[in-house]
């Protein structure tokens, strides 16, 4: 008679872990079709591209680190004069002090290439700049059939946004991150219920490899 309620005990535990194995599923469906949007604009080869799909203008923000420098570059694109200016920022990391800005100078771009507001001469870094939206086909992503590392498609406490993170490898992300091919990388795509809401596009993807000590953010933004 013991038997009995073990087994059923067995089956709920069964069922319930089918259960979540099938909502995992489709949760990661219903983030793709989220993230589909993103189809329009990775790849997109020339930076003004962007302004035939965000008219009101957009901000775009690329954050690379490699062991403890980290370079931000941040460009916004002007609706009225088709203008791309923005900053470059430069950082050391120190463990408990504030990091010091190894370079901060306003940018813009034009025929191609970025300059500096003052005219200086502009560093190696930014002479073969490109964003990740430029090289990188979002199908890629969409097109993983693997079970998720993680996901999330629901509120937390004091944040608004949702995810789909995978393992992959990568040739085209090991070359963006400076990675040897071949080398695991996690790549993380995120949105936000709240701009959604508000019809805004607001998009993050993040691409990194902790052991190597390398990773790249981006996100772009409607204004």
């Amino acid at each position: 008679m013991k038997k009995f309620p073990i087994l059923i005990c067995l089956l709920v535990l069964i069922g319930l872990g089918v259960g979540c194995n099938l909502n995992k599923k489709d949760d990661q469906q219903v983030l793709k079709d989220k993230f589909r949007v993103l189809k329009q604009i990775y790849p997109t080869d020339k930076i003004e591209g962007l302004f035939s799909r965000f008219p009101k203008g957009f901000k775009i923000v690329n954050r690379r680190r490699e062991g403890e420098i980290i370079v931000s570059i941040e460009l916004i694109g002007n609706p009225q004069t088709k203008e791309l200016s923005g900053r470059i920022i430069q950082e050391e990391m120190r463990s408990g002090e504030p990091d010091p800005e190894l370079l901060n100078k306003e940018i813009y771009y034009q025929d191609g290439e970025f300059r500096y507001v003052d005219n200086g001469e502009v560093p190696d870094l930014l002479k073969d700049f490109k964003f990740l939206f430029q090289v990188y086909d979002i199908d890629n992503f969409l097109s993983i059939e693997s079970e998720p590392v993680a996901l999330r498609n629901w509120r937390t406490a004091g944040t608004s946004d949702y995810s789909l993170v995978h393992d992959v490898s990568d040739d085209l992300l090991a070359d963006y991150i400076k990675v040897p091919r071949g080398t695991v990388l996690g790549i993380s795509v995120k949105g936000d219920f709240d701009a959604d809401a508000k019809g805004k596009f607001k998009k993050y993807i993040r691409v990194w490899n902790v052991d190597l000590g390398k990773s790249v953010f981006e996100m772009i933004l409607e204004e």
